[in-house]
């Protein structure tokens, strides 16, 4: 669904430039996720923006320095009705999760979430879900 023209009106533009950052993000980690998987590598992207630990913004989350590595090569969106559909769910996880703090209430045991990978984690990272392929994790 998409959001009302109402509420992508008070979308500010920075704000739109985050979307299509966590939209781009959840393409290339997550395209080939469920609808939860996707939404689940979202939250953890908000998580890291709303920790204190990592920036604010989410575009500086994901592009920050060594974090995916698709982000050196660049946005590269191959399937655009795929990328239409994750970028509504952008608009709608953004919206309510970041902008309102209302998390899914499926993934609300990612609420402290701030890593995912499809391999083993280290030691100080506590496992909270494995979510399709992906595994999320919090500090220990």
């Amino acid at each position: 669904m998409l959001l009302s023209t109402n509420a992508l009106a008070s979308i500010k533009k920075p704000q739109k430039n985050e979307i299509k950052c966590l939209s781009d993000m959840i393409y290339h980690e997550a395209r080939g996720e469920s609808k939860l998987g996707q939404q689940a590598v979202a939250v953890v992207t908000i998580n890291r923006a709303k920790s204190g630990k990592y920036p604010s913004n989410l575009c500086d989350v994901i592009y920050q320095k060594g974090q995916y590595t698709w982000t050196k090569r660049g946005v590269d969106i191959n399937n655009k009705r795929v990328y239409n559909e994750i970028r509504t769910l952008g608009e709608e996880i953004f919206k309510d999760y970041h902008l309102n703090d209302k998390l899914p209430a499926k993934l609300s045991h990612l609420e402290s979430a701030l890593f995912f990978n499809k391999g083993k984690a280290s030691k100080s990272y506590k496992l909270l879900a494995n979510i399709g392929n992906h595994k999320f994790y919090r500090l220990k």
